[in-house]
């Protein structure tokens, strides 16, 4: 849990999801399963890019928050982002 919630950032707020990510300096990656809402979710996480995989497909959208931006991922979509 430890990872999850805090080297991922990891937050449920108001009933929706939130990733802030802080790994440590000396952690390459983290690499973890997530499951949010009947979505299976893989998702990596490095110094400057954080992906994510939905690996279930449904006829909806999972609305995530990263770093305070929505963003929606639907079917098999993965999510690259690279922060300031």
């Amino acid at each position: 849990k430890a990872v999850v919630f805090g080297f991922a950032g990891i937050s449920i707020q108001d009933d929706k999801l939130y990733m802030n990510p802080k790994i440590p300096p000396s952690w390459s990656r983290i690499k973890l399963p997530l499951k949010w809402k009947g979505h299976s979710l893989k998702v990596t996480i490095t110094h400057s890019h954080i992906q994510i995989k939905n690996e279930t497909k449904t006829s909806y959208p999972l609305e995530i928050y990263i770093t305070s931006k929505r963003y929606l991922i639907q079917d098999k979509l993965t999510l690259d982002l690279q922060w300031d």
